[in-house]
């Protein structure tokens, strides 16, 4: 079945192993003012959908395996994530806002479009090893400051750069 985490305005989690067989993981932290949670290991055969409030805070996961979609919303937090590893099996979708800042190894194995929309930031530092995408790979930064790193990107479609709007680097 489907497990599901809400938490309220000091949205504190902690967890070394999810595994779910059949079902969605939902992590809802949309009313918190801060985050402090911690991720070993998260599998499935569904969907994962993590989303953030406003804020900020610390949000680390080590492999995220999806076997469908993977999405991330944290378009209304400016916590900073660090996440080993993340693959998902449909889309992979990561939304950033305030002033964040995303580091990861790698999103892999992803059959599906992967697209980081850092659009509403004012403020992105954005740092990936590697990104390995079936379909389109998006990057979109905000009007603000911010730096993205990719050191490696592997795509079957299109990739789409898009800092017009942005003062950084």
């Amino acid at each position: 079945g489907n497990m599901t985490f809400a938490l309220g305005s000091g949205a504190e989690f902690s967890a070394a192993a999810i595994s779910l067989a059949g079902g969605n993981l939902v992590l809802d932290a949309t009313n918190g003012t801060t985050a402090e949670v911690s991720l070993t290991d998260i599998s499935g055969s569904g969907s994962v959908t993590l989303s953030f409030g406003g804020g900020s805070g610390a949000v680390s996961a080590g492999v995220v395996g999806a076997g469908k979609n993977f999405t991330m919303d944290a378009s209304n937090s400016g916590a900073k994530y660090d996440f080993h590893s993340i693959s998902g099996s449909g889309a992979v979708t990561i939304s950033l806002g305030g002033e964040a800042a995303f580091s990861g190894s790698a999103i892999t194995n992803a059959a599906g479009n992967v697209t980081i929309d850092a659009s509403g930031a004012s403020s992105a530092d954005i740092t990936l090893q590697y990104i390995s995408a079936a379909g389109n790979l998006t990057v979109s930064m905000g009007s603000g400051t911010g730096d993205v790193t990719l050191v490696s990107a592997d795509t079957n479609k299109n990739f789409v750069f898009d800092a017009s709007n942005s003062s950084g680097e």
